[in-house]
């Protein structure tokens, strides 16, 4: 826990700068509601069992933040989870790549995203990509879960060289 402890002490002095920065440079500010539809979010209960119920919600909340007719801030939401990346990949996935467009559009703006009540809720594009992904790639490679060549059948990196087995686990 001397890790925790150490990233505390560092991180506690610079969230109470960027308060003060926040309060030294508040001003009037008009804030915008609005809603809006995204629709790559699919139900994973429902990848390859059409006739399984599983909802989603659609929705995008915005709250648009001006100040002398210049958007500062959009805050903005959706419920999926951030899955499209390779799930051993930290990173900030597709919410990082909104956020980037969110602050292109609007100039000196920061945007901040919020994840919604995602549940079973994750990207399609990842859905298509995990069957293809987990099975052949072109050509009928076998692929490992980041789209490379395996060198075994089994879907994690053993480590080992040259062509070889594993057991199976059981149950």
């Amino acid at each position: 826990f001397e890790g925790c402890k150490r990233y505390t002490d560092w991180l506690l002095p610079r969230v109470v700068e960027v308060i003060g920065e926040a309060v030294n440079k508040r001003r009037p500010a008009t804030l915008e509601f609005g809603q809006g539809l995204a629709g790559f979010a699919v139900n994973r209960r429902r990848v390859g069992h059409r006739e399984y119920p599983g909802p989603i919600d659609p929705d995008v909340p915005v709250l648009r933040v001006t100040a002398e007719g210049k958007v500062i801030a959009v805050a903005f939401g959706y419920a999926c989870h951030a899955t499209v990346l390779d799930e051993h990949t930290v990173s900030g996935d597709w919410p990082s790549y909104a956020q980037e467009a969110v602050e292109r559009a609007n100039p000196g703006a920061v945007a901040l995203f919020v994840n919604g009540a995602s549940a079973d809720a994750g990207t399609a594009l990842r859905a298509r990509r995990h069957h293809r992904v987990r099975g052949r790639g072109p050509g009928g490679r076998r692929l490992d879960p980041r789209g490379r060549r395996r060198r075994c059948g089994v879907p994690h990196r053993c480590g080992q060289r040259g062509p070889h087995r594993h057991a199976r686990p059981s149950g």
